[in-house]
């Protein structure tokens, strides 16, 4: 179960982009947020409950929160 809540920032991230225009470069913003807040909250949670994080998981979340932060 922990496995699923890391990575779920990743499929958040990649649905809502199915759902934007991706021609237009203020839509990005809205996947990047979503999906950052997502992973600040998983992450949190499995810090709290002392799960084993996977480093490229944690990767893929710091590349979505700098994506966040970028726009």
């Amino acid at each position: 179960m922990f496995g699923f809540l890391e990575a779920l920032p990743l499929p958040i991230f990649v649905l809502y982009v199915t759902v934007i225009d991706p021609g237009v470069p203020q839509d990005w913003l809205g996947p990047f947020i979503a999906s950052s807040i997502v992973a600040i909250l998983t992450t949190a949670f499995l810090l709290y409950s002392k799960a084993l994080l996977n480093r490229l998981m944690i990767g893929i979340n710091i590349y979505l929160l700098i994506g966040s932060f970028g726009g």
